[in-house]
């Protein structure tokens, strides 16, 4: 089971990722949705959102469309100060 957590707290878990270099890519379902907001969309086909926990937002996950890879369609990738525990 891979976990995403930030501040202790866990923004998903699944034994589904998709790894690719390295990086985990969580199952859109994974995903614990009440901690998100949409940010903005880039030309990419990816949606960047941000994370509050405890008052403190901070911009961190990405959900993928299908560009720039239909493997990673509807998977998220964490960045920033996320945790991820293997």
């Amino acid at each position: 089971m891979t976990i995403a957590r930030l501040n202790g707290e866990v923004l998903a878990e699944s034994s589904e990722t998709l790894v690719l270099d390295g990086k985990h890519y969580f199952p859109r379902r994974s995903v614990r949705s009440g901690y998100f907001r949409p940010v903005r969309s880039d030309e990419n086909g990816a949606s960047h959102y941000a994370v509050t926990i405890d008052g403190n937002t901070t911009e961190c996950a990405e959900l993928y469309g299908k560009v720039p890879d239909p493997r990673l369609a509807d998977h998220v990738l964490f960045s920033g100060p996320v945790e991820i525990e293997d």
